[in-house]
């Protein structure tokens, strides 16, 4: 469930960028992660949509996306489109035969693969497609500029790493089609991911327990195809079943409409538009159009002036005629479906989640008969042509936390440093080699999980490592490292007048310092390095440092110390009530006590990426259906309008009530129960006073899975407390079971940015044998997936609302070297300088040289431009922007001249 986060130096914090792309028959889409983490969906020319079309020129350049499919009809025999038909695909097949005649641009036969001729030049698929894939890079290279932290490293990190969704199908061969074209764009193909899988990771169906099988029905501008997904073991979704009709797609649709349209014209003008380009290009925009609002809309018009001959094109278009236009297409669908089932050999009950990607499932009737046949409705939370890139950009997320530390070592800062030096980047080489003499110090020190903090830390502990090696080479280890840790302090200040020569020793230097280092084994050395560590306070070079020596605390230590002392921690507590329960007064009722156990733990030990959590099943849970209230928030039996201004709010969770009772005889045993619907929850508790009420009135949540989006987002932040966190169930499948293991469940929920959990364990009307058995298995489970190991484990305690008490306390678990910060510089006085100042400021100089502005009342620092940049009016001076006339007219007024 969790994974360890690795040595925490500074610079694994920045991962390589990467990009997540959906190269489509019609459109292409980019989705690559903020500054946060978080995939986000690019857009080009206000739309997230690219079409994969590619006009060339004739010196090889081109324009790619919407530019090149306006000019299609002016450039026909030099603009490209379709290519993914015919990738990595025979010259003489039938289907690449079939598309070489559908289309005016010239397709040739290259060693028996389809190639492009543009004037009289002959491109490769992969040539092509690398031009969409260097728009994307770019989209996605504009976007991350803004995003870029102020890390230097990360400033200037490359784009270099993609991942492609292709559909199922593809073979080995297409796929070495896309990592030529990637490699043309200088992108290195970091993943693959099929299409349905990536629609499935939209959903977040990978981290939902109760979702095992789902079907995936596309229809977009390729082939339609569904897909049976079954998860295995491992959490992961495997292709059960893959059924494709190439004889229906997005653009047959539109042909029925066009054929539609030019029949009925040619009825009314006797014209036929079939052999007149100019009028087939506007029909075929009118037709895509018009399928597009009849997906909203019951009807819509088609009106074209001057279309031929001075004739205007008008004409009526309903969406029952559409829908009878296209019924055999769409029967088709419902026949694939079928031989789906069948190659997967499972039942329609079977089937857990139905997802619909492709522009052409907005149609409704598509919906309709999608519904009909599965029996479930779809989810409809993300838009069709959504799914795939967001579930690509979603399993991009989880790929690029894998190129932190495994990626690093000190050649990477050496390359980088040697990079900037011809970019006449002096800032930049000057800081890459000092990271990377910091690097080896710091992973020699990981071995024994020191993590060294600070930079005077790193020239101590190197200094004690060097003192193993021959003396003359004590001398040459210490001279370079300060040689590197120079390096460093002339990567904060102008190191522009540092001539280049200079700054290459100074690489080649570190360079070798990490050689020589890396040569040096401390490990014979480890107990002199701890007592060296622990009599930090009387080395004259650590003497303001705390340094504890790292404790290597086993799991098994721990295991055994917590066992011991847990039946003791319970028997103190039951006698403490009990002596309380003495003295209560007997106007006060009698409670039950519940026991918690908390964790302490080291803050924080993962990324600020989102919270953790997993549920552990108690051998002995403390309440059942008797004892607790349980509120059930289940799917709408009607969602018509009408269902949803009813007045009887009430109706349909009744109706739920009496199928619970007759089907499972649940709410006969539970005290208390509440049974909302997503419209009666909506309805009755619109203010957030009232869904604090509800959030504190129940016990347990229990939501059916397909809410789970929807009610989250409309209580909040309630329903992200651990003690209200809801239990998603299925009230399709096996729900009285369901039920059950939800009342034994106990939540452990991790918070990135807290340092303590509370986990309930029981109260103490129960038995001290079923407590002590209830707690070890949650302390089980958190020693085997606890973030970071157990050494990150400060201190456990069993504890009731009155009383705590430790049963565990790790003493040495510290393994951070911290160094008090240098006092700020002081701030000298300039006097007769800036006349132009504002009243109430004045220019001062810091101890480093800097010179800076300040406030004269409170001393603080303010933006405000230097005697440098300042210019007399005559001699035309540089106007201020507006938010900076603005900050400085709060401060005060000018002075007049």
């Amino acid at each position: 469930m969790f994974c360890d986060t690795g040595i925490p130096l500074d610079y694994d914090s920045d991962r390589d960028p990467i990009i997540a792309v959906k190269f489509g028959f019609t459109n292409a889409c980019v989705a690559t992660l903020d500054k946060n983490g978080e995939k986000q969906v690019l857009e080009d020319d206000a739309s997230i949509f690219i079409p994969s079309v590619v006009s060339l020129f004739k010196n090889g350049n081109g324009w790619v996306g919407a530019r090149a499919l306006n000019n299609i009809y002016n450039n026909q025999y030099s603009t490209i489109y379709g290519l993914k038909r015919i990738i990595g695909r025979k010259f003489e097949k039938e289907d690449v035969q079939n598309f070489n005649k559908s289309v005016p641009f010239n397709l040739v036969n290259t060693d028996g693969e389809p190639s492009v001729k543009v004037f009289t030049k002959i491109y490769s698929p992969s040539e092509i497609i690398a031009h969409i894939f260097k728009r994307m890079k770019r989209i996605a290279e504009q976007y991350l500029q803004g995003q870029r932290s102020t890390n230097i490293l990360s400033k200037k990190l490359p784009l270099k790493n993609v991942l492609i969704a292709i559909p199922p199908y593809f073979s080995k061969q297409q796929i070495q089609v896309l990592n030529e074209a990637a490699c043309m764009s200088n992108l290195r193909l970091a993943a693959t991911i099929t299409e349905p899988v990536a629609a499935a990771m939209a959903y977040e169906l990978h981290i939902n327990l109760a979702v095992k099988t789902v079907a995936v029905y596309h229809l977009g501008g390729g082939p339609f195809n569904v897909t049976i997904l079954v998860k295995n073991n491992n959490g992961n979704f495997d292709i059960k079943s893959y059924v494709f009709e190439v004889s229906v797609k997005g653009e047959d649709f539109d042909n029925y409409i066009v054929d539609y349209l030019l029949n009925k014209f040619q009825r009314k003008s006797g014209i036929n538009l079939k052999k007149n380009s100019g009028a087939m290009k506007l029909v075929y925009q009118a037709a895509e159009k018009a399928k597009r609002e009849l997906s909203s809309k019951h009807h819509t018009t088609v009106q074209i002036y001057r279309i031929a001959y001075g004739r205007d094109m008008f004409s009526n278009l309903s969406r029952s005629t559409f829908e009878n236009l296209t019924s055999p297409l769409i029967n088709k669908t419902v026949q694939v479906c079928e031989k789906a089932m069948e190659q997967a050999n499972i039942s329609k009950d079977e089937i857990d989640e139905v997802i619909l990607t492709g522009g052409m499932t907005k149609m409704p009737k598509i919906r309709e008969v999608v519904t009909h046949f599965f029996g479930k409705i779809s989810s409809k939370y993300i838009e069709p042509e959504e799914a795939i890139i967001m579930g690509a950009g979603e399993r991009a997320s989880l790929i690029a936390k894998h190129f932190s530390c495994k990626d690093y070592n000190e050649k990477i800062f050496i390359e980088k440093a040697r990079e900037s030096l011809i970019e006449r980047d002096h800032l930049l080489c000057c800081e890459m080699a000092w990271r990377s003499a910091a690097f080896v110090i710091r992973r020699c020190f990981a071995k024994f999980r020191i993590n060294v903090m600070s930079h005077p830390a790193i020239k101590a502990l190197c200094n004690f490592v060097a003192s193993f090696v021959k003396p003359n080479m004590q001398i040459v280890l210490k001279s370079e490292f300060d040689v590197s840790q120079s390096c460093h302090g002339w990567s904060y200040r102008n190191a522009a007048g540092i001539h280049p020569d200079i700054l290459g020793t100074f690489c080649g230097t570190a360079e070798h310092f990490c050689e020589e280092f890396d040569k040096i084994g401390p490990e014979s050395a480890k107990q002199k390095l701890f007592e060296f560590i622990n009599g930090s306070l009387d080395n004259e070079d650590l003497k303001d440092v705390k340094i504890e020596e790292v404790l290597m605390t086993s799991l098994d230590q721990i295991a055994s110390e917590l066992d011991a002392q847990i039946p003791l921690a319970l028997c103190a507590l039951q006698e403490y009530d009990g002596h309380k329960h003495e003295k209560k007064l007997p106007l006060f009722p009698d409670t039950k006590k519940m026991v918690y156990l908390t964790v302490k733990y080291k803050r924080p030990f993962f990324k600020k990426s989102g919270n953790r959590c997993v549920f552990v099943t108690q051998p002995y849970p403390d309440r059942n259906p008797s004892n607790s209230s349980v509120c059930l928030i289940l799917p709408d039996l009607d969602r018509s309008k009408k269902a949803q201004t009813d007045p009887d709010v009430d109706k349909q969770a009744r109706e739920w009530e009496e199928r619970l009772r007759e089907n499972y005889g649940l709410i006969s045993g539970v005290n208390y129960t509440k049974i909302l619907t997503f419209i009666q929850l909506t309805r009755e508790y619109t203010e957030i006073k009232d869904r604090v009420k509800l959030a504190n009135l129940y016990d347990m949540f229990l939501v059916d899975y397909k809410l789970a989006k929807k009610v989250e987002y409309f209580m909040g932040k309630l329903f992200k407390k651990p003690a209200h966190r809801p239990i998603l169930i299925k009230s399709e499948q096996n729900f009285s079971k369901r039920i059950e293991e939800a009342y034994n469940q106990t939540l452990i929920f991790f918070m990135p940015m807290s340092d303590a959990i509370t986990i309930r364990v029981g109260n103490l009307n129960q038995k001290i044998k079923h407590l002590k058995s209830n707690a070890s298995t949650i302390i089980s489970s958190l020693l085997e997936d606890f973030p970071g190991g157990p050494i990150n484990i400060r201190s456990v305690y069993l504890q009731t609302l009155d009383v705590s008490l430790p049963i565990y306390v790790d003493f040495g678990s510290s393994n951070e070297i911290n160094f008090e910060l240098p006092p700020e510089p002081e701030l000298v006085e300039i006097v007769g300088e800036c006349s132009t100042l504002p009243e109430g400021l004045e220019v001062k100089v810091r101890a480093d040289g800097l010179v800076t502005t300040v406030e004269k009342k409170s001393g603080e620092e303010v933006l405000y431009p230097t005697e440098q940049d300042e210019w007399e009016k005559e001699d035309d001076m540089k106007p201020l922007n507006a938010e900076l006339i603005q900050k400085i007219l709060r401060k005060g007024k000018f002075c007049e001249h």
